[in-house]
C-alpha cells in the first residue's frame, strides 16, 4: 500500500477551497433569513368589472310609481282648435272663396277674385255708420283687378232693402271709394229679390261697363 503525503501546495487549495464553501453556505443562509423576515406584499386592489347581467349599481331597485300614487305622469291634453270669431272680419284674398263657408262674420270682407273683379262684404246697418277698415282696405286690391277699365264703372248689389238701410249703405260706400278718387258718378247700384233675414247682409261689388260704351 502507497503513502500519500500532502505538499504544502496542496494544503493551501484545501484551505481554499474549504473557505469557499464557507462563503457559499453563509450567504445562502443570510437570505433564507432576510426572506423569512419579509411580510408578503399585499394583494392589489380588486377592479370591478362588470359582467353581462350584472345590475346596474347606480339603478335604484325603488318599485315604480303605481296609479294614485301621486307620481302619475300628466299626459298633455291637445288644445282645441281655435274657431273663427263671427265679429273679426277675415283676412283679404284674390281666389274665389271666402274662408268661412256659410258662416258669415257680423260685418267686413268676405271675398274677393281680381281676376272676375268682384269682391263680397258683410255691411250690418245696426253697428255701423260707415265700411269697416278691412273693407275699405280690400276696396284698394278690388280697383286693381284687369275688370276695371276706363270705361266700367262699380257696380254694387244689395239685396232687397228698407228705404233707411240702402240709403245707409249707399253713404257708406260712396265714403269709402271717395279714399281712392272714385266719385259717386263712376258707382251705380242695383237691387236683387234677396229678402234681408238679419241685422246684416252681404253686399256685391263688381265692374259695370254700359252698352255702347266700348
Amino acid at each position: 500500500m502507497n503513502k500519500y503525503e500532502i505538499t504544502e501546495r496542496g494544503k493551501i487549495i484545501i484551505a481554499v477551497i474549504v473557505v469557499a464553501i464557507l462563503i457559499v453556505l453563509s450567504i445562502i443562509v443570510i437570505s433564507i433569513s432576510s426572506c423569512s423576515g419579509t411580510s408578503p406584499p399585499a394583494d392589489p386592489p380588486q377592479a370591478y368589472d362588470p359582467t353581462p347581467g350584472d345590475d346596474d349599481p347606480t339603478i335604484s331597485n325603488t318599485p315604480l310609481p303605481t296609479p294614485g300614487s301621486g307620481f302619475d305622469p300628466i299626459t298633455p291634453t291637445p288644445e282645441p282648435t281655435p274657431t273663427p270669431d263671427p265679429a273679426t272680419p277675415p283676412p283679404g284674398g284674390n281666389g274665389n272663396g271666402n274662408g268661412y263657408g256659410d258662416n258669415y262674420p257680423e260685418f267686413g270682407p268676405v271675398g274677393l277674385n281680381l281676376t272676375e273683379g268682384t269682391m263680397l262684404f258683410i255691411f250690418a246697418p245696426s253697428v255701423q255708420e260707415t265700411l269697416d277698415e278691412e273693407t275699405v282696405s280690400m276696396l284698394k286690391e278690388f280697383l286693381t283687378s284687369p275688370k276695371n277699365t276706363p270705361e266700367a264703372k262699380v257696380q254694387v248689389e244689395m239685396p232687397n232693402l228698407q228705404e233707411d238701410d240702402t240709403e245707409h249703405l249707399l253713404l257708406a260706400v260712396a265714403s269709402a271709394f271717395s279714399n281712392y278718387n272714385v266719385n259717386v258718378n263712376e258707382i251705380v247700384y242695383v237691387k236683387n229679390a234677396t229678402e234681408v233675414d238679419g241685422s246684416s247682409f252681404e253686399v256685391s261689388l263688381s265692374f259695370y261697363v254700359e252698352p255702347g260704351s266700348k
